[in-house]
């Protein structure tokens, strides 16, 4: 596993969205949602902020919806014209999130906020 080499996750089936990670963790991940299920965009969403900050999505410190109203973000996103020209980002469990209308959701960590 090199820092340089982009890696994609075939195990999983065609079914589930692709994760990209460019070295690991720490440098973030992408993943897509089908933007004809908007339903699909919150599993999506938490599946990536779980993998990026290295934890179970069942332990995650914050569910989705007391971020951001996840029925108004897909809403939101399945109403653009599907070029990534709408995007919404957010903080997440540690993780910025940012998801576009083309169905590219990214993560990274979020700065560290010592010494504010």
């Amino acid at each position: 596993m090199g820092s340089d080499r982009n890696e994609v996750d075939d195990d999983e089936s065609d079914a589930q969205p692709a994760i990209v990670t460019d070295g690991g963790p720490e440098d973030g991940s992408r993943r897509t949602w089908d933007q004809s299920d908007p339903d699909s965009l919150t599993s999506t969403v938490v599946r990536a902020v779980a993998e990026t900050a290295e934890i179970d999505p069942l332990e995650m410190s914050e569910p989705l919806n007391d971020v951001l109203d996840a029925d108004a973000l897909g809403s939101l996103l399945a109403s653009g014209p599907g070029d990534g020209s709408v995007s919404v980002t957010f903080e997440l469990a540690g993780q910025v999130v940012t998801a576009r209308d083309d169905g590219v959701i990214t993560v990274q960590s979020a700065p560290s906020a010592s010494g504010a």
